[in-house]
């Protein structure tokens, strides 16, 4: 091998780490669409309305939050769960400054995928799950003391 085909080699490799490191950057499922929403907004191209904490977030301290935000971040997890879980009743959602808190009980085979589905509602910056997961919808009816739950029908992705 010669020094050309050495030295090609290793740009080769180099482009391909940066690459992957950028997308590892841009793509990040926890901050990469504050980063993509704050360069955006800088260059002047924006597509969607822009999240208010999305630029703040990215560059900066995160702006202080108000309950009414809170509130508004609630009520769309609320009605995601509603869309997510056969039992959204039995969820108990609590929000303080980005910071999403479930308790309550889930059947086991919803769990994962209802906390996966949720990362992606606006405004959510960390999920913090206190549920507790049961096996079959009678489990988690006796876990809540018996009686009925309305039941929803979930819709398929």
């Amino acid at each position: 091998m010669n020094r050309t085909n050495l030295t090609r080699d290793l740009l080769c490799l180099a482009a391909g780490a940066l690459a992957g490191a950028g997308a590892m950057y841009w793509l990040d499922p926890a901050q990469g669409r504050d980063r993509r929403d704050a360069v955006r907004a800088l260059l002047g191209g924006q597509r969607e309305p822009m999240r208010p904490q999305a630029l703040v977030r990215a560059v900066g301290p995160r702006a202080q939050r108000s309950a009414q935000d809170d509130e508004r971040l609630r009520d769309r997890v609320r009605a995601r769960l509603g869309m997510l879980a056969t039992h959204p009743g039995a969820i108990d959602v609590q929000v303080d400054q980005e910071v999403v808190r479930l308790s309550g009980h889930v059947l086991a085979k919803e769990l994962d995928g209802l906390l996966f589905q949720l990362r992606d509602v606006a405004g959510v910056h960390r999920i913090v799950n206190a549920l507790t997961a049961h096996g079959t919808p009678e489990d988690l009816i006796a876990a809540q003391g018996g009686g009925t739950l309305r039941r929803r029908r979930v819709q398929p992705a």
